[in-house]
């Protein structure tokens, strides 16, 4: 595959079509990328309006940033992420009974400062395979980065819808269940989760979690394509939360500075060891990801070098800008 024709950029106004049409493609459906024209159309112009405002300086009460992979062959989406901030959530809390020795589930609304979610991602089947997945990931915190901005938590959730459906299922409620309706009225969500089981018991397997219900002791296994994305981000820092979105999202959650001095910036190379050179592709075999100098953000992968005295080389050939503005290593195979 050749990763260095997909281009990680903010979204555009005229993106919204082409991220519904992708999301329908590979039949995606979540809260921060609903199966809906008109909601994809409002998030895109919503976030072209916050890169506006933070392009010029300014302060985003309530930001979202989305971002799409592009073919820059095709001219097509193949890719989408987001990271935006998040006022509340209303959660299905656990914690431990010290004299049952359970975790005991709680319908609780918790009100977040400082708190920014990781979502809506999703990638073409037709690209997967080839890392692009993490360009798609990890170009949300270079953007960070590059703008200065630093929630205190960095929180991301992955989508259990069945785990809601087959409680509802279980317990002779099926007919009330609408993931649509529950998930955007606190009402609607409250009533239903007031007819769960008094508690759910939550057993942890490797870097899988599984959730249990009490009453029934049946394994709701996670998806798994959840599972690269996951371990992905827990190798960045990101730890499990023992609470379930009462939408079925089970949590992972870090400080940013954790993510960002700890984990993501292990992966930064210092200007000045990069070098120019005329070497073809074939040369390097090191794959980096570049932030292109622009006024708006671009990353893309290309061929690099890097070698046991911590010069880093990449070609003229692939990168035509010269030095990138920002350059991390994520794979590496000749150190």
């Amino acid at each position: 595959m050749d990763m260095g024709r997909y281009l990680f950029r903010q979204v555009r106004g005229s993106d919204a079509a082409a991220i519904y049409e992708l999301a329908v493609a590979n039949e995606y459906h979540s809260d921060n990328l609903p199966l809906n024209r008109s909601l994809i159309k409002a998030y895109v112009q919503r976030s072209v309006k916050d890169f506006a405002i933070i392009s010029s300086s300014g302060v985003c009460k309530n930001p979202l940033y989305m971002f799409v992979l592009e073919d820059t062959y095709t001219r097509t989406v193949v890719g989408v992420s987001q990271i935006k901030n998040i006022l509340w959530r209303l959660l299905y809390q656990l914690r431990l009974d010290p004299f049952l020795g359970e975790n005991i589930g709680k319908l609780a609304l918790k009100k977040e400062d400082g708190t920014w979610e990781l979502g809506g991602l999703l990638l073409s089947k037709e690209v997967r395979g080839g890392k692009l997945g993490k360009l798609l990931s990890y170009g949300r915190l270079a953007y960070l980065m590059s703008k200065g901005l630093a929630p205190r938590m960095l929180i991301s959730g992955f989508l259990k819808n069945t785990f809601w459906e087959y409680i509802a299922i279980r317990i002779g409620v099926s007919k009330e269940y609408n993931p649509d309706k529950h998930w955007r009225s606190f009402k609607t969500l409250t009533k239903f989760m007031g007819l769960l089981p008094a508690h759910i018991l939550l057993a942890e397997t490797g870097i899988a979690f599984g959730y249990f219900e009490d009453l029934f002791k049946i394994p709701i296994p996670i998806k798994p394509e959840s599972e690269p994305a996951r371990k992905l981000l827990v190798d960045m820092g990101l730890c499990f939360l023992k609470e379930i979105e009462a939408n079925g999202i089970l949590w992972h959650g870090a400080p940013w500075k954790v993510i960002r001095d700890d984990n993501f910036m292990r992966y930064k190379v210092p200007q000045d060891t990069i070098e120019v050179d005329t070497c073809k592709t074939s040369c390097h075999l090191d794959i980096g990801m570049a932030v292109l100098p622009s006024d708006d953000f671009r990353a893309q992968y290309i061929p690099v070098a890097k070698l046991e005295d911590g010069r880093v080389y990449i070609s003229k050939k692939d990168f035509s800008c010269g030095k990138p503005k920002h350059l991390f290593i994520f794979e590496t195979k000749n150190v």
